[in-house]
């Protein structure tokens, strides 16, 4: 983000305020202050940090990313907090927790403890749900901090231009190693998601995958995939690669018939019902490989909502232990 003001702008007395809201025209004065005291504002190239300071008449003003924070606060149930400001907030949801639900909902979910979080600093606070994982899932989130930064990024995600990037495992040697999904889900009444029959009934799932790695084991030959989604449905990445013959490890609403040591589980009843394994582990204790869904939320990419600054966050999956016989395939990750 740039910003050479043209005539009759331009001057000698043109100040850093004035290129800043022709960058940032919503942005309030509070803000703009913020990103000079936090060493964000460069003009051509050099850090500026006072409104008076002087610019030349071609004098090119732009804004650094946000870094984010490289220390971790761990809250309760194991919630990471990645990253914070006073607009965005980054946390690393572990598998088990809820992200959010209703009123009634007694079960903690991400969303109440950051909000109790925001609100013993500031009962003024607020955090805003601005999408969602499965609740047997873990990885990356993204929280609004107030309604014009809320509005803003429910804006990116409907228009797809967020990265949302996620490594699993799956039953199976994937073939071919690479390639797009497209899918249409319906979700039925109990409400497990199924392959439309008629594309018309359902809603459009795409993703591409990659396979990164593959094992063999006691239960067969486990592949290490990412997926890249470009739509948001519910258990998608989960119910497309079923579809292609290859269910999530660990999964036991749409892969226990594959998994044998979920099927051992139940045969002696320590996993009970859709909830499995997960709904009987102790607060903040995480669940073991094959214990949970081997989903991970690893890449999440989007421009922050005040300063437009494309910001990256990167969390790796807890589930991947390399154990002796992983083949590592010949391939480099996609350039970032």
């Amino acid at each position: 983000m740039t910003d050479s003001l043209p005539d009759p702008f331009k001057s000698s007395n043109s100040g850093v305020m004035l290129h800043l809201q022709r960058l940032m025209p919503q942005a309030s004065r509070s803000t703009l202050r913020r990103l000079l005291a936090d060493g964000r504002v460069l003009a051509d190239g050099k850090v500026v940090r006072s409104l008076k300071a002087p610019l030349s008449d071609h004098a090119v003003v732009s804004i650094a990313p946000a870094r984010p924070s490289a220390r971790q606060e761990t809250l309760p149930e194991g919630l990471e907090i990645a990253y914070a400001d006073a607009h965005v907030l980054v946390v690393v949801k572990p598998a088990g927790l809820l992200t959010a639900t209703d009123e009634k909902e007694k079960r903690p979910t991400a969303l109440a403890l950051l909000q109790r979080h925001a609100a013993d600093r500031n009962n003024k606070a607020a955090v805003y749900l601005v999408h969602r994982l499965d609740r047997a899932a873990s990885g990356l989130l993204v929280f609004a901090r107030d309604v014009r930064s809320l509005a803003n990024l429910k804006m990116q995600f409907r228009r797809h231009t967020i990265t949302r990037e996620y490594d699993l495992l799956v039953h199976g040697a994937v073939e071919p190693p690479a390639g797009k999904l497209t899918h249409s889900l319906v979700e039925r009444g109990d409400g497990r998601v199924v392959i439309a029959r008629n594309s018309a009934d359902g809603r459009k799932a795409v993703l591409d995958y990659q396979l990164l790695a593959k094992r063999g084991g006691d239960n067969g030959v486990v592949s290490h995939v990412r997926c890249r989604l470009y739509t948001g449905r519910k258990h998608q990445i989960r119910v497309q690669m079923l579809a292609i013959g290859h269910p999530v490890v660990g999964d036991d609403v749409y892969g226990q018939g594959n998994d044998k040591r979920h099927q051992q589980a139940r045969a002696s009843g320590t996993l009970a019902g859709r909830r499995g394994l997960l709904a009987r582990r102790q607060p903040g204790a995480q669940p073991s490989l094959h214990q949970r869904l081997a989903l991970h939320a690893s890449r999440l990419v989007f421009k922050h909502p005040h300063t437009d600054c494309e910001m990256t966050f990167t969390s790796e999956p807890p589930f991947l232990p390399k154990p002796p016989g992983e083949h590592r395939l010949g391939q480099k990750k996609k350039p970032r």
